[in-house]
């Protein structure tokens, strides 16, 4: 399962893939004074309320326009779950 993060000004949109089949997709808000802590809380409650254990993630993805949230955002998922994270933006590799 693939943990897919989007980062935006207002809402942070969330959903976990298994597959091509999306499982669920949640919505938190941004705000710049959220700690990492409270950002893994949030994540955790998402995942535990539609049924998915952090452990069974394989994958993470994150993509950000917000700079400010985007590694206090990463330290929320590796409080998380130890699968593989990767931030999408300029000069990462996606093979599509």
């Amino acid at each position: 399962m693939i943990l897919a993060i989007d980062i935006g000004n207002t809402n942070i949109v969330m959903g976990v893939f298994d597959g091509e089949r999306l499982l669920f997709r949640e919505r938190i808000s941004s705000n710049q004074k959220t700690t990492d802590l409270e950002y893994a809380m949030a994540t955790k409650t998402a995942l535990e309320m539609n049924g998915v254990q952090a452990e069974k993630l394989t994958g993470v993805v994150m993509s950000s326009v917000v700079p400010s949230i985007t590694n206090t955002f990463k330290r929320a998922v590796e409080k998380l779950t130890a699968a593989q994270l990767v931030v999408v933006g300029p000069g990462v590799r996606t093979g599509l």
